[in-house]
């Protein structure tokens, strides 16, 4: 089963009002892989500025195929691209992947030298008050964790490396990925009585083509 899980890039201004109402571009798309034979999980990533041919559209990067037709455009996109073909779509907004991590009570996520003077040096994070992460093991919350996946580049243009290395788009993908399988560790440790209230409180915050 592979899943399409999307990022929507709707920034917000300080005031909480959404600076554009239409739809944003894709910051994070990921394929989520099921292997129900093997039982296993896998993630591949697919870079936002990638060029690609946009079925009906000129070509443009990746991230604009969500913004001209949303979930069902980017995963044509990606079939006509990759030879990917996937069988439904998950969409989340910052503001609300923001609760998603807060139901959670926060994740545990070990940050580097860069990555952590990014997040306290920048507009990542975007309440001030909690840019006071340090190199080494955090308890992320929602608003750090964000700040987290979106990293890029760091203040005045520098490379943020990655716990593997890596810097610009593919350190990003890499913190996008770890986040999700923090949360995935998170949630395995709960019972399905657990997980029933939790499910019902979080999936109205996620848009997606496929049925319960």
């Amino acid at each position: 089963i592979n899943i399409l899980l999307i990022g929507e890039e709707a920034i917000e201004m300080s005031t909480g009002v959404m600076e554009s109402e239409t739809r944003g571009r894709s910051d994070c798309c990921i394929v989520l892989t099921i292997n129900r034979k093997k039982k296993t999980v896998k993630l591949i990533s697919f870079l936002r500025d990638t060029l690609v041919n946009i079925p009906g559209y000129r070509p443009n990067k990746l991230n604009a195929a969500y913004q001209y037709g949303g979930g069902p455009l980017l995963q044509d996109t990606l079939q006509v691209n990759f030879n990917v073909i996937t069988d439904g779509y998950i969409r989340v907004k910052f503001s609300d992947f923001r609760k998603i991590i807060k139901a959670l009570g926060g994740v545990d996520i070990t940050l580097t030298e860069s990555e952590a003077y990014c997040l306290n040096n920048t507009n990542y994070i975007a309440k001030k008050k909690y840019r006071n992460v340090k190199a080494g093991k955090n308890h992320l919350n929602g608003y750090q964790a964000l700040g987290y996946c979106r990293i890029r580049k760091g203040k005045d243009g520098k490379a943020v490396t990655s716990q593997s290395g890596h810097n610009n788009d593919w350190g990003r993908t890499e913190r996008q990925k770890n986040v999700l399988k923090a949360i995935f560790e998170e949630y395995k440790t709960k019972s399905l009585a657990e997980l029933v209230p939790i499910a019902n409180e979080l999936l109205p915050l996620a848009t997606t083509n496929m049925d319960s």
